[in-house]
């Protein structure tokens, strides 16, 4: 009973995580004008999520390299909270050790996901600031 139990809960916390992450890209990357970091991230995700979802689920090592580079934003509580995250000055170099794995494991795709481009100059900023986003 208690195992179905936070299993539900657990269940309740994923879905939550990922409603936000949904109203996150509905607000602040979908219809982003061409050429935008909004934009691009949006063509990015799109692009490689099946990819990135499949070497999550299947790979161990790709699930926790990609957690070291986006768990902590992913995580964050609100839309709000999302946009203030400030990523880490290695962050680069976190994206570039989980997509290197999962493009040299080559998990659902031939081509690489180039979603570590986009954060060539994230470390120490803040999504909003990536963005350009000045508004709620």
């Amino acid at each position: 009973m208690l195992a179905a139990m936070a299993s539900a809960e657990a269940s309740l916390i994923v879905k939550g995580q990922i409603d936000n992450f949904e109203r996150f890209r509905a607000k602040h990357l979908t219809g982003c004008p061409k050429g935008s970091m909004g934009a691009s991230l949006e063509h990015e995700l799109t692009r490689s999520g099946f990819k990135l979802s499949m070497a999550v689920a299947n790979d161990d090592d790709a699930a926790g390299l990609l957690d070291l580079a986006l768990g902590d934003w992913f995580i964050q509580p609100t839309v709000f909270d999302m946009l203030e995250y400030v990523w880490p000055k290695d962050i680069l170099d976190r994206m570039g050790q989980a997509l290197d794995h999962i493009n040299r494991c080559n998990h659902g795709e031939t081509e690489p996901s180039k979603l570590h481009e986009l954060f060539r100059d994230a470390g120490g900023r803040s999504m909003r600031e990536l963005l350009g986003s000045t508004g709620l």
